[in-house]
């Protein structure tokens, strides 16, 4: 059975790799945080894996980035997360 790629997953895989972007990280600082390998990063952030993307992935990243879980389902943008 095939999963289906909704408009909030590939939200979700563009605003994690706004996050690695604005904070400067790199793709495998970011797979630690979300404790998953680079390859699997990667897949992430070109929209490959969208549906394999964890809840335990998106509370690892609320809990780093100190943003509610559900802001990753919205476009983020510099602002909200930048002082």
């Amino acid at each position: 059975m095939k999963k289906e790629i909704t408009e909030q997953s590939i939200i979700l895989c563009e605003n994690i790799g706004l996050l690695r972007k604005s904070f400067g990280l790199s793709q495998k600082e970011m797979a630690q945080i979300c404790g998953i390998g680079v390859s699997s990063l990667r897949k992430i952030e070109k929209e490959k894996i969208i549906p394999d993307i964890s809840v335990e992935i998106i509370f690892l990243l609320s809990r780093h980035f100190n943003l509610p879980p559900k802001r990753f389902f919205t476009p983020l943008n510099e602002k909200d997360f930048k002082n």
